[in-house]
């Protein structure tokens, strides 16, 4: 009876990693299939979950098993990284290196993602995990280039120009895309960063991890020295526009380092207006609305990113910056 119980429980446990498993591996299809920062998440969260459990082998081959399966669909599709790699010679290296970019992405995110929420803020570890992602892409990059024989922007170019061609796009956009691809890499790996996190952290808490989780969105407040991005950017245009020796290289950096700095500030700027709407008491259906207005706005003018900018200089909705933000709190199984 004893065995028969064992035996039970056994299976029981086998049923119950094998969805984590299949989670795994339809986030690493749904990469190649919609985008890395759609797929990556969601793998990761499963991933997660079975390194909570302490299933850390399981885990480990899931991401192995993802890296496999995404690069045998890619083989048969265009190779994707943060653009389809079309345009640009297939050489024998690219299975190996999606292979790695691929499983070495779902370690960081599913893994590492977990062991750094227990220590540091969710807003922290988004932007460790961005950074680690956005050096693995990069190599991942240049090691595809130099295969090709050409150097990373000289890539990442001639699929963009590839890309453009087979969607119409004007000449304008695509030399303002390629001037700005860094930019692009690091920006898509902050959103993947960010998802992840999210799904890591909500995942991990079920299995009784006690991991530090996202604040409420009114309540998101960055630190005060992500301001430097700004002064850095604007440092390295000027030095751009005033040295002629280094403007073109210094001068790129600086746009690129704009954009970034930008998309950071706009998480800034929308946690602001959640806060008015939370203030105001707008219904959630008034205030999705009011997001995807907020949007539009930025896309025609930064408003948006500038008032994130205004709030961590200045801290408009007055919240507490004691070094123990709302984004700092554990929150156990239950959220408490």
């Amino acid at each position: 009876m004893a065995r028969a119980g064992d035996d039970t429980s056994a299976a029981q446990g086998g049923r119950a990693a094998l969805v984590p498993v299949i989670g795994a591996i339809a986030g690493s299809l749904l990469v190649v299939l919609v985008h890395p920062v759609v797929g990556l998440p969601v793998a990761a969260s499963a991933i997660a979950a079975l390194w909570a459990r302490g299933r850390g082998s399981v885990a480990i081959m899931s991401a192995v098993a993802g890296g496999a399966v995404a690069t045998a669909l890619s083989s048969v599709s265009a190779y994707i990284l943060f653009v389809p790699l079309m345009g640009v010679p297939v050489t024998a290296r690219v299975p190996y290196v999606h292979f790695a970019w691929v499983t070495v992405s779902l370690l960081v995110c599913g893994i590492l993602t977990v062991g750094l929420l227990k220590r540091l803020g969710a807003l922290s570890v988004v932007g460790i995990v961005t950074l680690v992602l956005s050096a693995v892409e990069l190599i991942a990059v240049a090691s595809l280039a130099s295969g090709a024989g050409l150097s990373a922007t000289e890539y990442v170019t001639a699929a963009t120009r590839e890309m453009a061609a087979l969607a119409g796009m004007a000449d304008e956009l695509v030399d303002a895309f390629v001037e700005g691809w860094p930019a692009l890499l690091v920006t898509m790996s902050g959103a993947t960063a960010l998802f992840a996190v999210a799904a890591v952290a909500g995942s991990a808490s079920r299995f009784d991890q006690r991991v530090r989780r996202f604040p409420a969105l009114a309540d998101l407040d960055l630190d005060p020295k992500t301001a430097l991005l700004a002064i850095a950017a604007v440092g390295a245009l000027a030095v751009g526009r005033f040295v002629a020796e280094t403007a073109p290289v210094v001068e790129q950096a600086g746009m690129n380092l704009l954009v970034v700095a930008r998309m950071v500030f706009l998480l800034q700027g929308v946690a602001v207006f959640a806060g008015l709407y939370r203030r105001a008491g707008v219904s959630r259906s008034f205030r999705f609305l009011g997001f995807a207005i907020l949007g539009v706005t930025e896309m025609l003018f930064p408003a948006v990113s500038l008032t994130g900018l205004a709030d961590i200089w200045l801290n408009l909705r007055r919240l507490p910056r004691d070094g123990a933000t709302p984004g700092d709190r554990k929150d156990g199984p239950a959220g408490t």
